[in-house]
């Protein structure tokens, strides 16, 4: 009976019982049955869980040959006595450093060999980004989704040599090179990309004596702009303590 229950549950039931699901149980339910896994790596049960899902904080700790991820729920409504259980870690076979995140996705650098990897740390799967991209220096990176068409793009931007490619996730395609005006710089103070509402943004400067600004790339439009940082931050630059 439990069997024939599950079997024919219509579908839009079946996913709203599994948007209720907690990220650890997710994971667990793509391996129950082929129906489950098409179902739940549809864009719509992605897009749906995601904005119902609280927020998580990855933690990497990176060893010789490989790195160690855990994966913590961030609850509010937990004190400093209350102890933060871990609701995934798994060990990724390579040593990388995390250069950006976006909708649950990581986006990691092989710092010895230079590859690219967008990994997901709940389902522990990841893919590596064909071609290298890299500079003597400024190398700057980020991962983000355009507002409209909703698609994961993988952004390398060197401000010093005034260039910039683009990888589409959903496409699988390769680097593309950015056409138009590109900002460039001296000096790349943020090498990960802040990825807020379909934009990724990165501190650069202009020579060591001058006040840095904030380059910005909208990433449904592939458009640079630039614009200066709030006063507050070159207020602190210029007098820390306060004095």
């Amino acid at each position: 009976m439990k069997q024939n229950f599950f079997k024919y549950l219509p579908s839009e039931i079946l996913t709203d019982i599994l948007l209720r699901l907690p990220l650890d149980d997710i994971a667990t339910c793509k391996c129950v049955c082929k129906p489950w896994l098409n179902l739940i790596e549809t864009d719509y049960f992605n897009k749906s869980h995601l904005s119902k899902s609280s927020p998580a904080l990855v933690v990497s700790m990176l060893t010789t040959n490989s790195n160690w991820f855990n994966v913590f729920k961030l609850n509010e409504k937990l004190t400093h006595k209350h102890k933060q259980y871990s609701i995934n870690m798994f060990d990724f076979p390579q040593a990388t450093k995390i250069q950006g995140s976006a909708n649950g996705l990581l986006l990691l650098k092989n710092p010895f060999r230079n590859h690219l990897y967008v990994c997901n740390p709940i389902t522990r799967e990841f893919v590596e980004l064909s071609g290298r991209l890299t500079r003597p220096r400024e190398d700057c990176y980020g991962i983000g989704v355009s507002r409209i068409s909703g698609q994961h793009k993988v952004v390398y931007f060197n401000s010093k040599y005034g260039e910039c490619h683009v990888y589409t996730l959903e496409s699988g395609s390769t680097w593309r090179r950015v056409k138009g005006a590109i900002p460039s710089s001296d000096r790349c103070l943020s090498s990960v990309g802040a990825f807020a509402s379909g934009n990724l943004y990165w501190l650069v400067s202009n020579g060591w004596k001058k006040f840095p600004y904030v380059c910005c790339f909208d990433l449904e439009t592939e458009c640079f702009s630039t614009f200066p940082v709030p006063l507050k931050f070159i207020a602190d630059k210029v007098n820390p303590k306060g004095i």
